[in-house]
């Protein structure tokens, strides 16, 4: 049963980080802001980092690449050091969208539809 309860909870994680995707790029196409664009490079970035180690192994174990051994540490190095970096892109990406649309709200001078 674990394996079951396992297989659900991936299974959700990757439903509802595409939903995230998708509903942040709907928003952002209906109202084309510096804010939602960069919300929405967040979203990208966190589920870029959320399943980097999917892709990853997807790409090695399932294409079946021709790897030699002494290749894997330094894909394993390029693995931890690009997550880390999304990680930064994702929080950058964050604090600049909420602060753009704070300003977006704050502004007199903006017209409303």
């Amino acid at each position: 049963m674990e394996n079951a309860a396992e297989f659900v909870s991936t299974a959700l994680q990757i439903i509802l980080c595409i939903v995230l995707v998708v509903v942040a790029f709907r928003i952002y196409r209906m109202q084309r802001t510096r804010g939602l664009r960069l919300l929405f490079y967040a979203s990208i970035c966190y589920v870029l980092v959320r399943f980097g180690w999917f892709t990853y192994d997807l790409a090695i174990y399932s294409l079946s690449l021709p790897l030699a051994q002494s290749t894997t540490p330094a894909f394993h190095g390029w693995k931890l050091y690009s997550g880390r970096a999304l990680r930064v892109a994702f929080l950058l990406f964050m604090i600049f969208g909420l602060r753009f649309l704070r300003r977006g709200v704050d502004s007199p001078n903006t017209p409303t539809i």
